[in-house]
């Protein structure tokens, strides 16, 4: 009965010391959103769908979290210009140290935007179908083929230890690429007991959200184009020590200091979660990295920073005005002397960092 899942998530809220949880269930539920109503209306002798249930959960947790200011801030900055409203979130490709839910000013920006913008399109089937190809040989050859004979057997020893149900034979491992396993590598590494089965769960979460209210959705880049100006534009020698890095991370969190990156991670969420853009970027070091000539972060950065820039500038110049997006790209790329966020300013918009009361 309705009654009864009212009941038991009051429960729930009532284990913590909650503003108005010694009120009735209707009026301390009523009053966090959850239902609306008085007990009339809301037909507590009737049935409960699975659905009813569920969305009363979620309202309840959102509920709280506003109450007390809580949940995941994110990078999020916002620059106006001829009556056009751009926020801009800067994400981070991994899902771990719970980062959900979201605080709300961070799910008002969604929700008040018209276009969302992510660097690919994750509902282009066509695009992801082709990037997931290009992650594999077809000429014949193998990565036995490209790689050291070393590399290849820590690459196949690798790939037999990941853990259930990412585990490879050697087979697979043969098919792939050098900078394609190394990123799936990197990637499982940095689960933990809170991620999910998404990639790139940030963008993927804001992407759904925005699909899920009406938003236009954009994109920057595409799949093919990154694999293609990033990945597939690296040298021979290069690729092959991309792969052996990953190989040679310790994703156990055992290393020690600069060198453990679930540390340096955490601490990157961490300045995620709380809104800290300069703790982010003092960890994350990108102008340091930039500036050191790096193949991959030459490409990573230096060459799609201004393509970044552009969009949202076009963006923010539309004549007509009156619109609202939202631009969610990798926080690497708001960041630093290159990113968005100064590029933005060095062309006289002012870009103000979102306040988080």
């Amino acid at each position: 009965l309705v009654e009864g899942v009212m009941n038991a998530l009051y429960q729930e809220a009532a284990a913590y010391t909650v503003e108005g949880v010694d009120h009735s269930v209707v009026d301390f539920l009523s009053g966090l959103g959850v239902v609306q109503g008085d007990g009339a209306d809301l037909a507590l002798e009737r049935t409960c769908t699975l659905q009813e249930a569920l969305v009363m959960a979620q309202r309840l947790v959102l509920g709280l979290y506003d109450r007390n200011g809580a949940g995941a801030q994110g990078l999020l900055w916002k620059a106006e210009a001829n009556g056009n409203t751009l926020y801009l979130l800067g994400t981070i490709h991994v899902d771990r140290g719970n980062i959900y839910p979201f605080h709300k000013s961070l799910r008002d920006a969604i929700t008040a935007s018209q276009d969302a913008i992510f660097e690919v399109d994750f509902g282009d089937a066509a695009d992801v179908q082709a990037f997931q190809a290009m992650q594999y040989y077809s000429d014949g050859t193998t990565l036995k083929d490209h790689v050291s004979a070393e590399i290849y057997d820590k690459a196949v020893a690798a790939g037999a230890a990941l853990p259930a149900p990412y585990t490879l034979d050697e087979a697979t491992v043969a098919m792939f690429k050098p900078w394609a396993l190394a990123n799936l590598i990197n990637s499982i590494g940095m689960m933990d007991e809170s991620s999910g089965e998404t990639p790139e769960a940030i963008d993927v979460y804001v992407y759904s959200k925005s699909m899920n209210n009406g938003l236009t959705v954009d994109a920057v880049e595409s799949y093919v184009y990154q694999g293609t100006h990033i990945y597939e534009s690296l040298s021979e020698a290069y690729l092959e020590a991309y792969l052996e890095a990953a190989l040679d991370t310790d994703y156990t969190g055992g290393s020690a200091g600069a060198d453990d990156p679930i540390a340096t991670v955490d601490a990157m969420l961490d300045a995620w979660k709380v809104r800290d853009p300069a703790a982010f970027d003092g960890v994350y070091g990108k102008d340091a990295m930039v500036e050191q000539g790096d193949e991959y972060i030459q490409r990573l950065f230096a060459d799609r920073d201004p393509g970044m820039i552009a969009y949202a500038d076009t963006y923010l110049k539309q004549a007509d005005g009156g619109h609202t997006g939202f631009l969610a790209v990798g926080a690497g790329h708001m960041v630093g002397k290159t990113g968005v966020i100064q590029g933005l300013k060095d062309l006289g918009y002012t870009v103000e960092l979102v306040p988080a009361g």
